[in-house]
């Protein structure tokens, strides 16, 4: 659960002071990106790098950036100590407001910047993984965007979904195997490769594909 405190734009508000509106269009269609880092000992793991792929996946979706990376480090620190996070993580979004029809006449920043933070997910001993099929196209540029859009859920009784291109084909991204979200695909067990800081080697149980 996220904690209490939220950077929404230019102010640091209590999470219920926080207005988001049905005319901002990228809300609502989907059309934002976002990124998770790990907070260790009240600091950003990574940042640089989590920056270096939100700038990269914006270019991709043609979304606006106004705002710096120095600057957004200095709000996820105010939220970080405002919730006084120790060992946690944060995520960063940017949310297209000013595109397409389905907007209205309120003044958005060309995208919303919204940062908060929670405490470490509870990883279970055994997880639950549903393929779906098909579900990401490995040659698209849109293949490696973490979008705010996630219409391709997994199924009831899973604990998360991973896409993946086609079964036993291996790709030049990937040459090992199949992979979504950085986990590696091994006939029924999945991989989950951490950071020296964070090393710690996880197995997932994988249910087959829906067949269709």
């Amino acid at each position: 659960m996220i904690h209490r405190n939220v950077f929404h734009n230019d102010a640091l508000l209590p999470i219920e002071k926080v207005r988001l509106s049905p005319g901002q269009a990228g809300l609502i269609c989907g059309w934002g990106i976002f990124t998770t880092l790990r907070i260790s000992r009240g600091e950003a793991f990574a940042y640089e790098r989590h920056w270096r792929r939100l700038e990269k996946d914006a270019g991709i979706t043609r979304l606006p950036m106004p705002y710096s990376a120095a600057r957004v480090r200095v709000h996820l620190h105010e939220v970080i100590r405002a919730n006084k996070v120790t060992e946690g993580c944060a995520r960063i979004y940017l949310v297209y407001n000013t595109v397409g029809f389905w907007q209205s006449d309120e003044k958005f920043p060309q995208a919303d910047l919204i940062i908060y933070t929670a405490g470490l997910p509870e990883h279970r001993e055994v997880v639950r993984l549903a393929l779906r099929q098909h579900g990401r196209h490995a040659a698209s540029p849109m293949s490696g965007v973490k979008s705010i859009s996630w219409l391709n859920k997994g199924r009831k009784g899973f604990h998360a979904p991973s896409k993946f291109r086609m079964p036993g084909r291996r790709n030049a991204r990937h040459p090992h195997g199949n992979s979504a979200g950085g986990r590696s695909f091994r006939r029924r067990t999945v991989s989950s490769p951490r950071r020296p800081q964070f090393r710690r080697r996880s197995f997932y149980l994988v249910d087959k594909p829906q067949s269709h």
